[in-house]
């Protein structure tokens, strides 16, 4: 019982892990 929700969730949680090991850098 997936929504599109869960999805963008999933999907922001990933740019944000981008975004922190670019910060890391």
């Amino acid at each position: 019982a997936e929504g599109p929700s869960a999805q963008f969730v999933r999907m922001a949680e990933g740019l944000i892990a981008s975004f922190r090991g670019a910060a890391a850098r």
